[in-house]
């Protein structure tokens, strides 16, 4: 027996995009973070490399 397709109750919907937007923000804070650790090494290794100029 098929069941009628329903619509999915806005309340339902609206949460669905809220966990989205979160998990969204979380990754992009994580992606943040990695770029900026990764730009802190390369600080790093160019100013060894600058240092090591003079």
């Amino acid at each position: 027996m098929a069941y009628p397709i329903q619509p999915v109750p806005q309340a339902f919907d609206d949460l669905a995009y809220a966990i989205e937007n979160e998990e969204i923000t979380r990754l992009l804070r994580e992606i943040e973070d990695l770029e900026s650790d990764r730009l802190d090494r390369l600080g790093r290794v160019l100013s060894r490399h600058h240092c090591n100029d003079n």
